[in-house]
């Protein structure tokens, strides 16, 4: 390996040691449209730094609540295309999924910046999309509901993670939160 390429490397991880941990959130094959809305505004809710939308550009926005605009996005047409971004960034890849290898999201198995990659509401995740996942976490069930719907799902995840990575808390007043 030649010095320079060595002292390229060295820069690369002494940045991604030395930056804040973030999350990130990837919709792929999300089928009912009100859910794009609504899972913007959880995104933003949560701290999520960047939504990561693969495929379709032109999504539903309903039950966004002003968050769409100061929510950051950036769409790639496949999903090979993003994880790579993510993994070039820093960043492992979480699936949030039922499944017997998921660990809970209650024991925050994280270990730095997570992009969180969640299914579609019938099928769960694709098996393309479980090849990409580097981990998987589930949020524990207490009833006789067989699951939860995406948007729950999600908002538990990315509270978590939140709470693990030790985010602010946004301010409130008035019964609101304050966006700045």
């Amino acid at each position: 390996m030649s010095e320079q390429h060595s002292d390229d490397t060295l820069r690369q991880i002494d940045e991604l040691c030395n930056r804040p941990i973030e999350s990130r959130l990837v919709l792929y094959n999300i089928s009912k449209e009100l859910n794009f809305g609504h899972l913007i505004r959880t995104a933003n809710a949560f701290g999520v730094s960047e939504i990561i939308v693969v495929g379709r550009r032109a999504m539903n926005r309903g039950g966004h609540c002003r968050t769409y605009g100061r929510t950051r996005r950036r769409h790639f047409h496949r999903l090979h295309d993003a994880c790579r971004y993510l993994q070039d960034d820093g960043f492992s890849i979480c699936g949030v999924e039922i499944m017997d290898q998921a660990v809970s999201v209650i024991e925050q198995p994280f270990t730095g910046s997570t992009a969180f990659m969640v299914g579609n509401e019938t099928i769960g995740l694709t098996d393309q999309q479980l090849d990409h996942c580097d981990h998987f976490v589930y949020v524990p069930q207490y009833g006789t509901a067989e699951c939860l719907n995406v948007n729950v799902a999600t908002s538990i995840a990315l509270q978590q993670f939140a709470n693990w990575a030790g985010f602010s808390e946004t301010k409130k007043q008035g019964g609101v939160f304050l966006s700045n």
